[in-house]
């Protein structure tokens, strides 16, 4: 490709500034404190609860919010892929909040890594839980794409199970805040509150969209988040 001097160098700052942009979009700030969103299942990151994130809390916090595979065993291995390409290590200044399925993530990240979690309506026991959609075809509200939830997605939460069961078993401290809707007819309310003792009860259903914004601006949420 031919370019005159002016030319190159307009194509070259362009370059130079998206390149720029990519990095600083994907470079993890240790002096910010981290918000990882999780999405539930059939979902997608970069949602409303993410743009509701990123209002909320705009100087000193970084939010980030991707998309995970509807497949279990890749959305386990994109999981430790984030906490390495971020480079978050235990102990580290980061809350991941998850719904959903997302809340079950979410507390897999928090014990594994040692980090804050907000767990809104969690799925935590998703090896029994997910089994009513064994071999049915599913189709993801985001992406559209159609795929089948299949006994390997059950073995695979029932191995993360596992593995929190004995993490925690080690004596972690657990640093978890936890929201249930009132009106969440999905989720098994027993195994949350066999699971954790304080857990904010809200006038919500199992999406959690009507109060989320209530949520997030709570003292006690954000100061928990600030820790």
């Amino acid at each position: 490709m031919n370019f005159t001097n002016g030319k190159f160098e307009i194509f070259k700052n362009i370059y130079f500034s998206l390149n720029l942009s990519i990095l600083l979009e994907k470079s993890y700030n240790e002096n910010m404190i981290n918000i990882i969103y999780i999405h539930g299942f059939r979902s997608g990151g970069r949602g409303g609860k993410y743009d509701r994130l990123k209002r909320r809390f705009r100087r000193g916090f970084y939010i980030l919010s991707p998309s995970f595979s509807d497949r279990v065993s890749s959305a386990r291995k994109e999981l430790h892929g984030l906490m390495r390409e971020n480079s978050i290590t235990p102990g580290e200044k980061t809350v991941v909040i998850g719904t959903s399925l997302g809340g079950f993530y979410s507390y897999y990240l928090s014990v594994l890594y040692d980090l804050r979690s907000v767990l809104i309506n969690p799925v935590l026991n998703p090896s029994e839980h997910m089994k009513r959609y064994i071999n049915k075809k599913q189709k993801n509200f985001r992406s559209g794409r159609e795929f089948t939830f299949t006994r390997k997605d059950i073995d695979e939460l029932k191995s993360m199970e596992t593995e929190i069961e004995e993490k925690i078993s080690q004596g972690i401290k657990m640093k978890t805040f936890v929201v249930v809707g009132k009106k969440d007819n999905v989720i098994n309310k027993k195994i949350v509150e066999e699971k954790f003792k304080n857990i904010l009860y809200m006038d919500e259903g199992h999406e959690f969209n009507e109060h989320f914004d209530e949520l997030i601006s709570m003292k006690g949420f954000r100061d928990f988040v600030m820790l």
